[in-house]
This record gives C-alpha cells, sequence and structure tokens, in this order.
C-alpha cells in the first residue's frame, strides 16, 4: 500500500520553492502533473476527488490555473510529491496551458466518455512541447458512471492512446473509480523514468507496484 499527504496550497505560491528539509528526512521527488482537455471533462473534479476526496455536482468554470499537492509514499521507501495542477479548457486559456507545459513530469489528456466532441478535441490540446518525448502522457476517460450515456468506448480509447504512444486510464470523479490508480500510475511511471532499474531487486508488494 501507498500512504499519502495531501497538502493546502495556494495557486501564486511557487510549488518548486518547498523548503528545506528537516534533519534525516527522506528526499522527495518532485512530479508536476498537468491536466489538459475541454471544459466540462471533469478535470477540476479529479483533482478534487484525488486530492481532498471530494465531489460536487456544481459546475464551477476553472479560470486560468489552479492546483493542489499530494504526496505518495512508495512501496521501496521513496516519495513523490505530486504537484497536479488543473488547467482551464477554453479556447482562451490554451497559451497559459502552454507555458505551463514545460517543466511538466507528465500530462493527463481528459475527455468526457459520454461526448465524442471532447475526446475528438483532445488533438487541439497537442502541440509541439507536448510532443516531447520526456514528458510522460496519459489519455483519461472520464465519467464512466453515467453507462448508459457512453459515446467512446473504452477500446476506442485505448485504441487512440496506443496509437500516440501514450498511457490510458478510465476514471469516475464522481464514485472515485479508477481515481487513485490514475495518479499513482503517473506517480509510479515518472519515478521509473528517473530511476532506470527500480522494479529490479523488490521483492511482495513493492515488485507488485511497480508492474504497469
Amino acid at each position: 500500500m501507498t500512504e499519502e499527504r495531501t497538502e493546502e496550497v495556494k495557486v501564486n505560491l511557487d510549488p518548486d520553492k518547498t523548503g528545506p528539509e528537516a534533519p534525516g528526512k527522506k528526499p522527495v521527488m518532485i512530479c508536476k502533473i498537468l491536466l489538459v482537455g475541454d471544459a466540462t471533462v471533469g478535470k477540476t473534479s479529479l483533482l478534487l476527488r484525488f486530492a481532498n476526496d471530494t465531489f460536487s455536482n456544481i459546475y464551477t468554470t476553472t479560470i486560468g490555473i489552479d492546483f493542489r499537492v499530494k504526496t505518495i509514499d512508495l512501496p521501496n521507501g521513496a516519495s513523490v510529491k505530486l504537484q497536479i495542477w488543473d488547467t482551464a479548457g477554453q479556447e482562451r486559456f490554451r497559451n497559459i496551458t502552454k507555458a505551463y507545459i514545460r517543466g511538466s513530469s507528465a500530462i493527463c489528456f481528459v475527455y468526457n466518455v459520454n461526448s465524442v466532441d471532447t475526446f475528438r478535441n483532445l488533438t487541439n490540446h497537442f502541440n509541439p512541447e507536448v510532443e516531447n518525448q520526456e514528458v510522460i502522457k496519459f489519455i483519461v476517460g472520464n465519467k464512466i458512471e453515467r453507462a448508459d450515456e457512453r459515446q467512446v468506448s473504452y477500446e476506442d480509447g485505448k485504441k487512440f492512446a496506443d496509437e500516440k504512444g501514450f498511457e490510458f486510464r478510465e476514471t469516475s470523479a464522481s464514485t472515485g473509480a479508477g481515481v487513485n490508480d490514475l495518479f499513482h500510475s503517473v506517480a509510479k511511471a515518472v519515478y521509473r523514468k528517473n530511476n532506470p532499474g527500480s522494479a529490479l531487486g523488490w521483492t511482495g508488494s513493492a515488485s507488485k507496484f511497480f508492474k504497469k
């Protein structure tokens, strides 16, 4: 199992300035995750479900950028501090989003499985910075709890992700299904990338944890 710690953070703070480490404290790897996609696909809901385990049916438009921080302790004793950035989906905020892509560890492209238009619009959020192979990328189909309204199948989402060479997950911010798995998978992928061979030499829960 992993341990998690959520921190309250104001958006005008510099998340990279985490302050001095206490003596003897284990090092923490910083993982900046960007949530990108059309408005109303549930990016904010995913963020709040994971960070605070809360959900609201009231839709509030994200203006610019917001973020939360949550630290995960991995089975090998390492800690990953997830800085999860929620970006506005409207066209007028795209340039802001592009600026935040630089320096990201991972990007999650989110669509609503009940809206084929949000799925087709994923390519509108790709740009040269996104195509950077140094950045880990996930395609995320959200709102799977409304199965009778589904317009994009799991198979279609997975096929698109495979064609792009991205990871694929489906989630429900409403019920929480798949949300922890998504962000834990991102943390593991970033950790593996920065620590080659990290899945070797462990047994039990740790070896299972680092399997995709």
